[in-house]
């Protein structure tokens, strides 16, 4: 019987792989893969090449060993370096890629930020006798019967941590199996494959992989050209002020984010990020580092959620980086959302300070390299195609002052307010934009630092009565008549009934109640797919509403019940979200509301102030000790505005395009692969000040002082 540790991980890699199954597009011939992702470039003259070594080798560090002398001089801005085979990451899940790719002139790995910063490809070296995992149609869920998913899992975690800890669009990927040899593109639409070759037999494949990567410029190997590495002063604002901030924490002026403190986390590289300026209408720079909110999977919407430091206004701020899908059916997206509904003047919405589409150096919307071989475009027959049409996405960003949870809560009276104003967002929307919120969920409706409510994450918006407007939002909070199945559109009665359901849950969680009381269970309720539950409590009066110890809250909960009974029965029917918020305002103005009714299990707004300023133990409890430990270490909170105390943070990433364009080839000369005789050359790129290319040393400490 395999171990508890062995059985979690594979049930971690089984849930990761079905994330990809239906995105994997191939066999792409190789001389097509070469000429439609890989700008031309002019062959240098093979001579007497052999890869036979790298075959032959045992281990993967000989292996590397043997194609750096076999292929490297048609590389040479370029280094393949042999890494160790584990690491103390808990997004890789102890998994490392066996050789990387460097850029030559990369200083000194020694930490784990300087690794992945500086990582310009990995590459997949099969163990012994190993067999080609892509031999078989990858787009299956993982079986017994298939033992060859692992090997493509391994794949799929290397690019998973790849993309979360670089700022890319794309990435590239070798994988070599014995004399064989397979090209991949990732990114958030599909996974292109090569078919796999004889790099033994045909070294010509091989050789021109290396030398057209080798002519690449930054974005042509898939960096995000509008983030540059921050500079050592920069990093040292970030930590500054999460120091402060925690400081307020202490000091009852702010609430408490769980997790904050892993924006800090030293395996992450540190990044500026440079939002549109015509957008915003001024100069906009963040610092970030490790993702606060972690996206589920790359192939999706990969949002990752950063607290970041803006330089212009000299505060933390929120900052959402992600990828939705664009399509017909679906005329807005989040920022078309804010946009409109800043223009109405809606109130209790975040408030936003950039939203915008990610450019490329040309100006235009960054989109998916593999989507036009992903919906089968290509004039060649695939063995693994994707059931249906690949999305097409866009990048966007969204910056906004930080919002926190409802866990927050000081009291009941508190939780009722939140909702109010979330309904009153709800009801002003559908009446002046015309437009759904369609999710409600108690991780959108959250609090502004003075503890008001406000709904948040407005990605799901639909125009009210809209032919796209079908049963949407969180189902944990759904309405009764919105579930699975329904044919119907959504309403803004959906969204007032879910207002309801998320009072339920947050209070039933956060608020002290009568736990003697023979009440149903609120979870269950909630997690009844079907909407059973949800309706027999609605309209069974026989069945008791959570008891609190807040009397006017358990007024509202049964005057909010009856009025969604009562619409569900059309005895009176409501039209919007205004008797809802007439009852919560009448309750809202009893004098007799509780002080403290949260008993925040998790929690806790006022934490004792510790005696160890650098300790947070005593601050929240629930944290493992390893995520405790990261701030019992002084060393984490040092700051390095000087060149004597610098912060530890990698070489920098590049952040311009090359400033040639290619053209793509359309003769056979390209697949073919000419033999005309050129040296091989450096690439040439035009710079910006303060922008470098990966692993470049930093320019010296006296010019990378801010002024």
């Amino acid at each position: 019987m395999k171990p508890l540790r062995e059985l979690r991980e594979e049930k971690h890699l089984k849930e990761q792989y079905k994330d990809f199954v239906n995105s994997f597009v191939g066999p792409i011939p190789i001389d097509k893969f070469l000429v439609k992702l890989l700008p031309s470039q002019t062959l240098p003259e093979l001579g007497h090449i052999n890869f036979g070594k790298v075959a032959q080798a045992k281990t993967s560090e000989a292996a590397c060993r043997a194609l750096m002398q076999a292929g490297g001089h048609f590389c040479p801005n370029f280094k393949f370096t042999h890494i160790s085979s584990t690491i103390n990451d808990d997004i890789v899940q102890g998994l490392r890629p066996h050789v990387a790719c460097y850029r030559k002139h990369t200083s000194r790995i020694r930490e784990p930020a300087d690794d992945w910063q500086a990582m310009e490809m990995f590459v997949v070296i099969g163990d012994k006798d190993e067999e080609d995992p892509w031999n078989v149609d990858p787009n299956t869920k993982p079986s017994q019967q298939d033992p060859t998913w692992r090997g493509r899992t391994r794949a799929i975690t290397y690019a998973t941590a790849q993309f979360l800890h670089q700022m890319r669009v794309f990435a590239f990927s070798l994988a070599i199996y014995g004399p064989c040899a397979r090209l991949f593109l990732w990114d958030h639409s599909a996974v292109l494959v090569s078919e796999a070759f004889d790099y033994v037999a045909y070294p010509e494949f091989m050789v021109a992989f290396l030398h057209r990567f080798n002519g690449l410029g930054p974005a042509e190997r898939g960096w995000d050209p509008t983030v540059e590495p921050a500079v050592y002063a920069e990093a040292g604002m970030l930590t500054s002020a999460i120091r402060a901030y925690f400081e307020d924490v202490k000091a009852h002026r702010m609430p408490m984010l769980l997790d904050v403190h892993k924006t800090l986390d030293k395996r992450y590289p540190c990044y500026k990020v440079h939002l549109d300026e015509a957008q915003c209408g001024q100069s906009c720079e963040i610092i970030i580092r490790r993702p606060f909110v972690l996206p589920r999977s790359l192939m999706s919407r990969s949002t990752k959620g950063y607290i970041g430091y803006h330089l212009q206004e000299k505060r933390l701020v929120f900052l959402k980086d992600f990828w939705p899908a664009e399509h017909s059916q679906k005329p807005l997206n989040e920022i078309d959302a804010y946009r409109l509904l800043t223009s109405h003047n809606i109130p209790r919405l975040p408030n936003v300070l950039y939203a915008g589409y990610v450019s490329t150096t040309e100006g235009a919307d960054q989109q998916m390299l593999s989507l036009h071989h992903a919906n089968g475009h290509g004039r060649y027959e695939l063995a693994w195609q994707r059931h249906g049409e690949a999305k097409e996405r866009k990048h966007l960003r969204i910056a906004q002052d930080i919002a926190y949870p409802m866990d927050y809560i000081r009291n009941s009276k508190q939780l009722v307010s939140v909702i109010r104003d979330a309904l009153t967002v709800v009801q002003e929307a559908a009446r002046k934009a015309k437009v759904l919120h369609c999710d409600i969920s108690s991780s959108n409706i959250m609090l502004s630092a003075d503890g008001r409510g406000i709904l948040n994450d407005w990605d799901n918006v639909r125009y009210a009565g809209s032919a796209d407007s079908g049963p949407a939002g969180t189902w944990l909070f759904a309405s009764i008549l919105t579930y699975p199945g329904a044919n119907r559109r959504h309403t803004v009665r959906d969204d007032v009934e879910a207002c309801f359901w998320v009072l339920i849950l947050q209070a039933y969680r956060l608020l002290e109640y009568d736990q003697l009381a023979e009440t149903p269970s609120v979870f269950f309720m909630l997690n009844d797919i079907t909407g059973k539950s949800k309706r027999n409590f609605l309209l069974d009066r026989t069945i008791e509403a959570p008891h609190f110890e807040s009397a006017p809250l358990n007024d509202v909960i049964l005057r909010f019940r009856k009025l969604l009974a009562d619409h569900h029965v059309t005895i009176s029917p409501i039209k919007d979200g205004t008797d809802a918020i007439t009852l919560l305002d009448e309750a809202l103005r009893r004098t007799d509301w509780p002080e403290a009714d949260a008993h925040h299990t998790a929690l806790q707004w006022e934490p004792e102030v510790p005696t160890d300023p650098f300790s947070v133990r005593e601050y929240v409890s629930g944290w493992s000790a390893e995520e405790l430990d990261f701030f019992n270490k002084p060393e984490y909170w040092q700051l390095a505005a000087s060149e004597t105390e610098p912060i530890e943070i990698s070489a920098p990433i590049p952040a311009v395009e090359r400033t040639d364009s290619s053209t793509e080839p359309t003769s056979l000369q390209d697949s073919q692969l000419s033999s005309q005789c050129v040296k091989p050359q450096t690439h040439s790129k035009t710079r910006r000040r303060g922008l470098q290319e990966p692993g470049e040393s930093p320019l010296p400490p006296k010019r990378r002082r801010l002024r």
